[in-house]
């Protein structure tokens, strides 16, 4: 049995591995979406494809890479070698969405698989016809790009550069593609000298046991968690829109706990030919996410704590457990975050004190097009324009401006000189909408407003996600509170001054002079607004934040009480 002193050391050199990986990739990767919002995840994985340690990156991977890597070692099953490299970005095969583009890497010391490393990055492009990794166009899968099960990329330490070759000629940013691509092959490098380092140190016998034994105490720690909770069944719910309808569609989730085990049983509307569904590594990692909120906030995201928990996704065909040939590119924030909410409902049943309100969810906006400055194309996903509230928790506000619940709000979005530096685009406007928060005891945070200008004759705007028509929910807030909610609200401004609503869910034409305008709701609320504390309430109001006039209405305020 390993002793603490060496499981320490061990525990600490995994960990300073994962933070070395994040740096290269932040450090080398050539798209936007990797090197300035970091939209990515890596790990560490024992022999057997579990998790040992993940990065504090995006917790919209959380689970899913240890889906894909168990999907990867069925798929090639004994015919693995040193210097394999592995890539895969299909649904089918535990991927998110086909823009998530995960690349594996195994580990061999003196001969023998001691561990797998592995990195999921999102990529500017990744093919079919509409830029940028959204289509909402798309009504099958097949239109929403290139679909890759486990290939070698590498091979015995050789690139294939007849597969590689074949890759970039599906992409509209080859380029940043091989620069991407580098980024995470080098991610996987640092990991794996890191982990030759510390066999080297601790013996290849002590580094197995030790990654055994860090498996067991998140177990451990899971276990210790679960049992706080009060025993019983505890059903939840979430709605979201319906881009090809009108009525909203539906998640359930129902969660027992008995003991220290939990089993979540997720039942979704039956699956639709546009990008709202999920396939099955995406609801594992959606319901885990969701789950966060009963686990201590030093609990490791490993496969130890997956043990814990047992998960039935229902019949095949629904939203939450979609198959072929359904679409599925909004699935890594819709219905990610719905699944979350209807965890969450279903644990604020069983512990109250931890509820969490309904955060915005992504709806934001992909430039592509010809940027004259380089004479490159360009394709970007504007997290800048995807941000909102983020909902408050008990005794606590939401956060303002920041990134949906898949990504806890960790995802950046840039300053406005490093975008407008990235691509041909002039932000005239980025700041808090005023009124946008949810109302509660303790409110959600603000949304946001921004307006954007492409320096270009002509780009090409794909105008996705969710939010246009349900606010994100609050918790315990009076109903007649609940209906006077921003929304997201995206415009043109033409250049006469008129403005023209843009339809949701659609692919435009965006011409010089003209504007795109995007304003997102805030996040949900806690508790009667009535009783928000007078101070907090003043501070909102001296900052521009809450109008006077909505002050009185929906919070009671009386300036000369």
């Amino acid at each position: 049995m390993i002793d603490p002193i060496t499981l320490a050391v061990l525990e600490g050199g995994l960990q300073s591995a994962i933070r070395e990986m994040r740096e290269v990739l932040v450090r080398s990767g050539r798209s936007p979406i990797i090197a300035i919002s970091t939209d990515f995840s890596n790990s560490i994985f024992d022999p057997s494809g579990e998790q040992v340690v993940q990065g504090d990156d995006q917790p919209v991977h959380l689970g899913s890479m240890q889906v894909a890597l168990g999907e990867v070692i069925r798929f090639f099953e004994d015919d693995i070698s040193d210097g394999d490299v592995i890539y895969v970005n299909d649904p089918t095969y535990g991927g998110g969405h086909q823009a998530d583009m995960t690349m594996f890497k195994p580990v061999y010391i003196a001969g023998d698989l001691v561990a797998w490393v592995g990195t999921r990055a999102h990529v500017s492009d990744s093919g079919g016809p509409v830029a940028g990794g959204y289509n909402p166009l798309a009504r099958e899968i097949y239109a929403e790009g290139i679909r890759i099960s486990p290939l070698k990329i590498w091979e015995r330490g050789q690139l294939r550069r007849d597969v590689l070759t074949m890759l970039l000629l599906n992409l509209r940013t080859p380029e940043a593609h091989r620069g991407d691509m580098g980024a995470q092959l080098g991610a996987l490098g640092v990991a794996q000298r890191r982990l030759e380092s510390l066999s080297g140190s601790l013996g290849t016998a002590a580094l197995r046991e030790g990654m055994s034994a860090l498996l067991d105490r998140g177990q451990q720690l899971a276990r210790e968690s679960i049992a706080s909770l009060p025993d019983g069944v505890y059903p939840g719910h979430a709605f979201l829109e319906n881009p090809a309808g009108d009525e909203p569609l539906d998640i359930w989730s129902e969660i027992t706990v008995e003991g220290d085990r939990l089993a979540v049983a997720l039942r979704g509307s039956p699956q639709i030919d546009r990008y709202f569904n999920s396939y099955f590594g995406n609801s594992i990692s959606a319901i885990y996410a969701g789950l966060l909120t009963v686990f201590p906030k030093d609990t490791p995201h490993n496969g130890g704590v997956y043990r814990c928990v047992d998960i039935d996704l229902g019949p095949e065909g629904s939203i939450v457990n979609a198959v072929e040939p359904t679409p599925s590119s909004m699935a890594t924030s819709t219905p990610f975050d719905n699944i979350m909410e209807a965890v969450e409902a279903a644990l604020a049943q069983a512990a109250p004190e931890r509820a969490v309100a309904g955060w915005s969810h992504f709806c934001g906006s992909t430039f592509a097009g010809l940027d004259s400055r380089t004479g490159e194309r360009f394709s970007h996903l504007s997290t800048m324009s995807g941000i909102g509230g983020a909902g408050a928790m008990w005794r606590t506000d939401g956060w303002s401006c920041c990134s949906p619940q898949c990504t806890f709000g960790g995802m950046r979005t840039g300053n406005v000189e490093e975008i407008e530096f990235r691509i041909p685009m002039r932000i005239h406007r980025f700041e808090f909408r005023p009124d946008s928060e949810g109302p509660g005891q303790w409110r959600g945070g603000f949304g946001m407003a921004l307006e954007m200008e492409p320096l270009e004759p002509r780009i090409v705007v794909s105008n996705i996600g969710e939010g246009y028509v349900l606010a994100p929910p609050g918790q315990d807030v009076p109903p007649e509170f609940e209906s006077d909610r921003a929304t997201f609200k995206r415009s043109v401004r033409n250049a006469s001054g008129s403005v023209d609503a843009i339809v949701p869910h659609t692919v435009i034409d965006l011409h010089a002079g003209e504007v795109l305008v995007s304003e997102s709701p805030g996040g949900g609320g806690i508790g009667d607004p009535r009783r928000r504390d007078r101070g907090a309430l003043r501070a909102d109001i001296d900052n521009g934040l809450i109008s006077p006039d909505r002050a009185a209405r929906v919070y009671g305020w009386d300036p000369e009480g």
